[in-house]
């Protein structure tokens, strides 16, 4: 088994009942993407892999609104996800589409699972909705949250994070549907189940070893569910779209989208890697990995307690199932202080956002005003003020001394201690905003505020000829340019060219303007 760790990474698969609106750039998959840049520029082996959620209620109901086909609306809005992620420079090593390989892939791993022992098969109570003969589950059912009362749909409250039953929701609707005196019928339901209490101690362990990287309110949601006996979870809906379980000995049911993204996640994460320049010829089962995983709060049920419990189940059963080695979650971005949202038209398609700025832009603001601990609010008017004045401001000075008054910065001159051990503490800053374990694009994007600033105030002073003042410019650039790289990739590209750079940009272990400290430099 090779000795060097593969890190990698995976992203909650966008539902495609629509395009990428401003509030998921600003969550996982801006994330992910500065998370394996910044690795790729340390040299760290890294694989990163999307797919689209095409098994989701969610695609029916929206393919019902617009009076589409299902099929038709997920692969048109898969299309529109990898042009989106194009413009805003967001890359993954696979962009995946669940097809009938992936299905199989599926059903054969839920098989094993139900072979093992692992699933039970119970009759679950179900409502019945008999207008529209369907079973009331995910967005099909709506209705209050009955643990804080918020608007939700069935099975998980995106904003308190707990489960829910439909049967338990308050004001209980069937989606698209008006309310109706007698239109419910409570059925019991043959259920493939994992009883998730049966992996409470394995689960607790678990997270108590990323106790200390969860961000409040996942630490939180975690000990509230871990207060009260952990509930089934549902591993088969009576339904007719998705991956159907008649393999499983259920015909007419299909598997819970939520089960099927667990060993969902190591099928595309195994195919990026076959197809990955840093393929060595052993599959993800051979190699020591981290698994870093990047989700919207609301998704954190599924992810802490499901997921872990289906990949203990696996290990069981003998198959391969990375565990988490970190969970970074981000909360709701708001549009005028509501929720983004597809389904209800509330929004800014990303590619509307990204026709008007050019990508470093937006991802500069959104990496600005991230919502990290807690919601946070997008304005066009905020994100114009901000990139004006913290992003572009000091660039174009940066760029005009360097480009313009063609500034040598040549290696003669020392640069003053105190600039030398303020660039450290910056290049240390910037580590830490990077790494998984304090994983923060705030504080990232607020250092390289400051260092930008910095930097074209020495600029200016470089500007007199002194060896010494070009040499505090030099110093505080490769720090600041090399830091913006997973940010802002073309704008941080151009400037190490225009700095006096031939070699790739490399984030390695050398220390040229600290002595015996790691620094930030050129070269692989």
């Amino acid at each position: 088994m090779p000795s060097h760790t593969l890190t990698l990474v995976s992203v909650p698969p966008p539902t495609p009942n629509g395009d990428l609106h401003v509030g998921h750039l600003s969550g996982p998959y801006l994330g992910a993407d500065v998370f394996c840049r910044y690795n790729r520029l340390r040299s760290q082996p890294i694989v990163s892999a999307f797919s689209s959620d095409r098994n989701q209620s969610y695609v029916v109901t929206t393919a019902e609104r617009l009076q589409t086909e299902p099929q038709v609306l997920a692969n048109k809005s898969h299309e529109c996800f990898g042009h989106t992620l194009d413009l805003a420079e967001i890359s993954f090593d696979l962009l995946g589409m669940p097809d009938q390989r992936y299905s199989s892939y599926v059903a054969r791993h839920f098989a094993l699972l139900k072979q093992s022992g692992a699933l039970v098969l119970k009759n679950v109570d179900t409502f019945f909705h008999r207008p529209s003969g369907r079973y009331l589950f995910e967005s099909y059912a709506q209705g209050r949250c009955n643990v804080c009362l918020a608007a939700t749909k069935g099975n998980i409250c995106e904003n308190c994070g707990h489960p829910n039953d439909p049967l338990k929701l308050l004001d209980l609707q069937a989606t698209g549907y008006p309310h109706e005196q007698g239109a419910f019928e409570l059925r019991p339901v043959p259920t493939l189940v994992l009883e998730l209490e049966r992996y409470r101690q394995r689960i607790e362990r678990h997270l108590e070893t990323l106790q200390a990287t969860m961000r409040p309110e996942l630490a939180k949601l975690c000990d509230d569910l871990l207060s009260e006996q952990l509930r089934d979870f549902p591993i088969t809906y009576m339904s007719d779209w998705g991956i159907s379980a008649a393999s499983l000995g259920l015909p007419g049911t299909v598997i819970n989208v939520w089960a099927e993204m667990q060993p969902g996640h190591v099928y595309w994460l195994s195919e990026a890697w076959k197809n990955s320049y840093n393929f060595d010829g052993h599959p993800l089962s051979e190699r020591n990995v981290d698994y870093v995983q990047f989700l919207g709060f609301d998704n954190s049920f599924f992810y802490t307690f499901a997921h872990l419990a289906l990949a203990f189940a696996a290990h069981d059963a003998g198959l391969f199932a990375p565990l988490p080695t970190a969970f970074i979650t981000n909360e709701f971005y708001q549009l005028e202080n509501y929720k983004f949202s597809t389904s209800q038209g509330h929004l800014i398609w990303a590619r509307d956002l990204l026709a008007n700025h050019v990508a470093d832009e937006v991802r500069f603001y959104l990496c600005w005003s991230n919502p990290e601990h807690q919601k946070a609010n997008f304005t066009p008017a905020d994100l114009r003020a901000i990139i004006d004045r913290y992003f572009h401001k000091p660039i174009s000075t940066i760029s005009d001394r360097l480009e313009t008054n063609g500034l040598d910065l040549g290696m003669n001159g020392t640069p003053d201690p105190d600039v030398a051990l303020a660039a450290k503490a910056a290049q240390r800053r910037l580590e830490n905003a990077y790494k998984a374990s304090s994983f923060s694009l705030r504080r990232a994007a607020q250092t390289l505020v400051d260092l930008l600033d910095w930097c074209a105030q020495l600029a200016n002073r470089a500007e007199s000829g002194s060896e010494h003042a070009m040499a505090n410019f030099r110093t505080v650039l490769d720090v600041t340019v090399l830091g913006l790289a997973p940010i802002a990739p073309a704008v941080s590209s151009r400037l190490w060219r225009a700095g006096g750079h031939t070699e790739p940009m490399s984030w390695g272990e050398k220390s040229d303007f600290v002595a015996a400290s790691p620094r930030l430099v050129a070269g692989e």
